[in-house]
């Protein structure tokens, strides 16, 4: 984004990758020398016959050659030390991030954060390639710096046809209910029945945040604004909630630059010929 490239200082985390290297040392079960009975020139051990018992005088006599040879510290041969050594595998893939406070989920849970009407804020629209100030039609150019704060589903029960005037559209935050009151299966079937046979539900979103720069004017620079986006539109932008969550989950961003995007309103055309503006969306970065 050239033209807004210098308007605001980021800078990007290094991502590493954890290796945990555990160093195990351990003893060998000791081997242990039987203990040797000393045998006495008086006492041999040969002389009294196991099936036999012993006199007293006999049983004196052991007992204190049994004595000695107890008190006398048993002889042990020293354990073998060895050493293992475990590495654990890297980790990788989406969940490897190399800091627990980062959330990756920081722009998904963003949904629903500042509910907006239709008219709560400055209105902008992309149209043949760039971005307009509904009320004012005001051309801020292709590109814009925009900090996202909030963003929301909108639904649009429309005839789909350019003959259509404006009074038979309807509008519904959650798809079932238009702001009307309206039912939105009941208002689709009806719009059928007058002959409108391309109506249909238009997924949509509104997203929310702070112009903090534009390419062609700073008229609007910090200003706060709603965006409508087209459902090719929306699209987009679910394929970015999805892309920084990956970068968030690697440690290659943080929070706060997921927050700051480059729009961008491109031109392009679809199968049937039919020319239309999509916004794209991508992480800012300073060059």
């Amino acid at each position: 984004m050239s033209a807004l490239t210098g308007r605001k200082e980021r800078s990007l985390l290094n991502s590493t990758e954890l290796e945990l290297v555990m160093v195990l040392k351990r003893k060998a079960p000791a081997e242990f020398e039987a203990p040797q009975e000393p045998v006495g020139p008086d006492t041999p051990a040969a002389t009294a016959p196991k099936s036999e018992p012993w006199t007293e005088e006999e049983a004196a006599a052991a007992g204190g050659a049994s004595t000695a040879a107890a008190t006398a510290p048993a002889k042990t041969v020293a354990p073998a030390k060895t050493t293992a050594v475990v590495t654990a595998p890297k980790q990788g893939g989406l969940v490897a991030s190399n800091s627990p406070k980062v959330n990756p989920n920081c722009i998904k849970e963003l949904k629903d954060r500042f509910i907006v009407q239709y008219d709560s804020l400055a209105q902008l629209q992309a149209s043949q390639g760039q971005f307009l100030d509904r009320e004012s039609n005001l051309s801020l150019g292709s590109e814009l710096l925009f900090e996202l704060l909030s963003y929301q589903e909108q639904f649009v029960v429309t005839p789909n046809d350019n003959k259509a005037t404006k009074d038979v559209v309807r509008y519904s935050a959650d798809g079932v209910t238009c702001s009307d009151g309206t039912d939105v299966k009941q208002h689709l079937a009806d719009l059928r029945e007058l002959g409108w046979v391309n109506a249909r539900v238009n997924a949509r979103y509104i997203i929310v945040g702070s112009l903090l720069a534009a390419e062609k004017s700073t008229a609007m620079d910090n200003t706060l604004v709603q965006i409508d986006l087209s459902p090719k539109s929306r699209s987009q932008f679910d394929r970015y909630i999805i892309q920084s969550y990956y970068d968030l989950a690697k440690g290659t961003l943080t929070e706060e630059q997921a927050k700051v995007l480059d729009l961008t309103a491109n031109v392009t055309k679809n199968s049937n010929g039919d020319i239309y503006t999509i916004v794209k969306f991508a992480t800012h970065k300073d060059e």
